[in-house]
């Protein structure tokens, strides 16, 4: 019988063993920030509409972006049972809310609305501060990833069940 799905397969092997607890701290985060981000993902777009003038399409695809990324980062970083492609996939978007965070950040520095990176709950706004606790959640998530042996993951046979 053919299998439709791919077979899961166990995550690539650890470099480093407190890998794990680095995993299970930045996968916390990421969960924390998309509760935080979908309570009220209104505001959110609203709030990232005034940091993005003009465009309030490229607001809806970040929003959209960001949060979607806080979710699907979390599996690689909990060396869940994934597919090949799975693993490859999870693991870069772990990357890519604090890149986007950290972006705008940068883009918000000096503008008197927030940025909305903890929601309606505690308004952020672009600073030094921010941009530099954006840097260090990207380069521990970065660290992170190498840590749990992400740069061993097998790229020829991605597609292989």
């Amino acid at each position: 019988m053919n299998h439709i799905f791919p077979k899961p397969v166990a995550p690539p092997k650890l470099v480093k063993s407190y890998g794990v607890a680095l995993g299970r701290v930045f996968a916390c985060i990421s969960a924390l920030f998309a509760v935080i981000h979908l309570f009220r993902i209104d505001m959110l777009l609203a709030t990232i509409q005034d940091i993005l003038p003009n465009a309030s399409h490229l607001a809806l695809i970040a929003v959209l972006w960001i949060v979607i990324t806080e979710v699907f980062g979390i599996p690689f970083l909990l060396r869940m049972r994934l597919s090949r492609l799975a693993h490859m996939l999870s693991g870069f978007v772990a990357l890519v809310a604090p890149l986007a965070w950290l972006l705008l950040s940068i883009w918000a520095y000096g503008l008197p609305q927030p940025t909305g990176q903890l929601g309606s709950l505690v308004p952020t706004y672009g600073s030094v501060w921010l941009v530099v606790i954006n840097g260090i959640w990207l380069g521990g998530v970065f660290f992170t990833l190498w840590t749990l042996g992400y740069n061993n993951l097998k790229t020829k046979d991605l597609l292989k069940q």
